[in-house]
């Protein structure tokens, strides 16, 4: 496999659980996805505790005060006033579906998960940086046929639907960042969802991120926000009154 960077860090978490990965069980991929999925959070979280650009990096699935009540975080981080600077939401998908043979399923429900909270947290930190990390394996990009595109460009199709174009006037509901984590046992490298993907097969390498370039992207979009967060204001629930 030629697109991934190594990233020794990935590749032991993926060791680690590898004996919880059992095909065909529901309730075996599903403690394997959840496993994964808070795994990932401790990595990526791991690695934003040593950037000095941020004040306080909250521990997964921690909760922040949000206009429709309290918001738990895959990975959160906060400044010096409490404000919400990042906020990255990790979804994978993990197992082909038994009826298709690919990784499709449930990209709907994942992508209207993303939709509802985007909406909380822009609506209640409209400075914040948002991203959404999608983790596939890398296989997901030859499940295509003649007339269906693979399994990882069908996620660029749906999930860039949510990525803003890149401008601070262009973040109303949207994720400044939507990447796709390509991944294998050996590592991960990510591809930016606004570009356009190949009907069939991997990305070439060029278009890849390694997991230091891709926290780059957002840590200099958080830096650049400073001063709008600065004289932004969050908007949190009002208590609510009875008639």
């Amino acid at each position: 496999m030629s697109i991934v960077i190594p990233n020794e860090g990935f590749a032991t978490l993926i060791a680690a659980i590898s004996h919880l990965r059992l095909e065909g069980n529901q309730n075996k991929s599903r403690h394997y996805s959840e496993t994964f999925s808070k795994g990932l959070a401790l990595w990526l979280r791991g690695l934003l505790l040593d950037d000095e650009r941020l004040e306080q990096v909250l521990t997964p699935e921690a909760t922040v005060p949000t206009c429709f009540g309290r918001k738990s975080l895959d990975v959160g981080c906060l400044d010096k006033s409490n404000y919400l600077a990042l906020d990255i939401s990790i979804k994978t998908f993990n197992f082909r579906d038994g009826d298709t043979g690919r990784y499709t399923h449930n990209y709907t429900g994942r992508f209207y998960e993303l939709l509802g909270e985007g909406l909380d947290l822009r609506l209640s930190y409209p400075e914040a940086v948002l991203a959404a990390v999608i983790f596939l394996p890398v296989d997901s990009c030859s499940d295509g046929t003649s007339r269906a595109a693979s399994s990882f460009g069908n996620a660029v199709k749906q999930f860039s639907k949510i990525a803003s174009q890149g401008t601070d006037d262009d973040h109303a509901l949207s994720f400044e960042h939507v990447v796709i984590g390509l991944y294998d046992s050996t590592g991960v490298s990510f591809f930016d969802a606004r570009i356009p993907p190949p009907f069939h097969g991997e990305p070439p390498a060029s278009a890849m991120l390694s997991t230091e370039q891709m926290l780059e992207r957002l840590l200099m979009h958080v830096t650049n926000r400073e001063p709008h967060r600065a004289t932004g204001t969050m908007n949190i629930l009002p208590n609510f009154t009875w008639a």
